[in-house]
């Protein structure tokens, strides 16, 4: 519990230092950034599709793994 505590302490810290940092570099702007670009999109990214070598690395490194054991 007190784990949970500590890492939601620490987040809400992390998203203070985001805003403070994100508004004095707004500030110092020349020109002014739109809404939209700097929003967080509520879309879930697509993932990328892999490449059959992509997927077959993968799959290596997941079986080499389990010899290891």
């Amino acid at each position: 519990m007190i784990d949970g505590r500590a890492r939601k302490a620490k987040q809400e810290q992390e998203g203070r230092a985001w805003q403070a940092w994100t508004t004095a570099a707004l500030y110092r702007s020349k020109k002014f950034p739109k809404l939209k670009d700097i929003m967080p999109s509520d879309k879930p990214k697509r993932p990328q599709k892999m490449l059959p070598e992509q997927i077959e690395e993968v799959v290596r490194s997941w079986l080499s793994g389990r010899r290891n054991r």
